[in-house]
Formats: C-alpha cells, sequence, structure tokens
C-alpha cells in the first residue's frame, strides 16, 4: 500500500505536493483507486474501507487483470445497500511487464 501524508490531487490549489518514487518489477500491479470504491456502507451502518479493499486486491494479484478488477468492483457492490454508488468510482489496474516494447511511430 502506498501513499504519504499530503493531499489527494486537485483537493488544494494551495497545497504543497511532494514527489515520491518506488522501484516496480516484472509482474508487479499498481492499482489507482477512488474513496468510493471503498466508502460504501452495508445495512448495519458498517464503511467498507480500506482494509477490505486491500484484501480483496491480494486476492485477485493471481487472476488476470480484468478478472480481478471485476471481482473487486463486484465485492464493493456487494457491500454496498444503495442500489448505485453515491460517490464517483475509478479503478485502474496496471502490471508491469518489465521489458522494453518499441513500437513504430
Amino acid at each position: 500500500m502506498l501513499g504519504g501524508q499530503s493531499w489527494p490531487i486537485g483537493f488544494s490549489l494551495e497545497g504543497n505536493y511532494r514527489t515520491e518514487s518506488v522501484t516496480v518489477h516484472a509482474g508487479d500491479r499498481l492499482y489507482l483507486f477512488s474513496d468510493g470504491i471503498y466508502e460504501v456502507m452495508n445495512a448495519h451502518g458498517e464503511i467498507w474501507g480500506r482494509k477490505r479493499l486491500q484484501e480483496a486486491l491480494e486476492g485477485v494479484a493471481n487472476r488476470e487483470m480484468m478478472q480481478g478488477l471485476t471481482a473487486i468492483i463486484e465485492k464493493s457492490c456487494a457491500w454496498n445497500t444503495q442500489r448505485a454508488f453515491e460517490d464517483d468510482v475509478a479503478l485502474l489496474g496496471l502490471e508491469f511487464e518489465g521489458k522494453c516494447v518499441r513500437r513504430p511511430v
């Protein structure tokens, strides 16, 4: 789980942002998501939360990317007692292949 102590991108025009880096290897995955994917409530008023999202992501690590992303959306929907998401939902998965691919321009 990556994340620093900073404002979300675009949250504050006056915020100070830092640059951070991480080394990735072939087969590593990076998931980017909005808070709408994990800020859903069940019938008991309990939020799905980041911890459950992380567990769900770890649970699909060996699946094909699209199957895994679909499973995560389905898990969030299953937790959600609303018929639709109340907030924007974004979930993007990137998988690093670890090789340089040259394509004609």
